[in-house]
């Protein structure tokens, strides 16, 4: 009896979802990008307050073009079930997430095979332009006493930065750190200094002034219209780090394309080169991933 009641409950779940739940999500979804859709992006994350806090700060502070925050709403999970499917009792990509109301930007994000069909003036403009944006951004002041992390003091949502990175499940969530000494302790998870290389014991022993930074200058948060770039999106990684890690972290991203190599090369026209901490990064992580292989 308990067997046929779970098949009976099941059966219902189905017909719930295919008969009702689909159907009107179609219809709302097609409703929202006709209407409030076409004007508003919603984003949803854990890191809503931090993030909308710092696409605040940098509107404010520069000319760089980022998307106007309306809004920034904890809702219930069930409110845009339509937007993301439906699994039955999992509504939620993330615990504790919330939602941020912003402009649509025109235009489209810079992957990599867009960037590759650019010619090389066109190529040339975009990168003066996010030049321009990451020279605005480095010449910020830090406040007094300012944390390693966002503009709020609070964390970011940066997976290399990550206590416990890749086996943690808050692995988004770090920070924020009292000084770099701190945070580079956190990116050799815990490890003394005296266990790695030479080049890593120079590059964790330096001092680099904070600076605001984007955190994540890759080609899908660049948002390009013709040789115009409409938007940097994706500020959940942002707030005042070390001079480097801006340069760091452009290059932390997977290799997607066997001509990556020509966005790469073009990033040290961008933000200035760290060469020595970038590959000391790398070793930092060969010494990190061996560790999380035995256990």
């Amino acid at each position: 009896m308990p067997r046929m009641g779970l098949t009976l409950w099941r059966r219902f779940q189905i017909f719930f979802e295919q008969w009702i739940l689909w159907p009107t999500s179609t219809v709302v979804s097609h409703l929202w990008k006709r209407t409030l859709g076409r004007y508003i992006h919603v984003k949803e994350t854990r890191m809503a307050y931090e993030e909308s806090a710092n696409m605040k700060f940098v509107r404010r502070s520069t000319s760089i073009p980022v998307p106007r925050v309306y809004a920034t709403i904890r809702l219930p999970p069930w409110i845009f079930w339509w937007r993301r499917g439906w699994a039955w009792g999992k509504t939620l990509r993330y615990p504790n997430s919330a939602y941020i109301f912003m402009d649509r930007v025109d235009g489209q994000s810079l992957d990599i095979q867009t960037w590759l069909s650019l010619d090389d003036p066109t190529r040339d403009r975009i990168v003066a332009q996010l030049h321009n944006y990451v020279s605005q951004l480095r010449s910020l002041e830090p406040p007094p006493g300012a944390l390693i992390g966002s503009v709020t003091g609070q964390p970011v949502s940066d997976d290399r930065l990550a206590q416990g990175w890749p086996t943690d499940e808050q692995a988004e969530v770090s920070g924020p750190y009292a000084d770099e000494a701190e945070m580079n302790l956190a990116l050799r998870r815990q490890h003394d200094l005296s266990e790695f290389p030479p080049n890593v014991v120079e590059s964790h022993s330096r001092s680099h002034p904070l600076v605001f930074t984007h955190g994540d200058i890759d080609l899908r948060n660049v948002m390009v219209q013709g040789d115009k770039v409409m938007a940097l999106i994706d500020w959940e990684a942002s707030g005042w780090f070390p001079a480097h890690w801006e340069y760091l972290k452009a290059h932390w991203v997977p290799v997607v394309h066997e001509r990556e190599y020509e966005w790469r090369d073009r990033i040290k026209e961008i933000v200035n080169p760290y060469e020595l901490e970038c590959a000391a990064d790398r070793d930092v992580l060969l010494h990190v991933i061996d560790e999380l292989r035995w256990h």
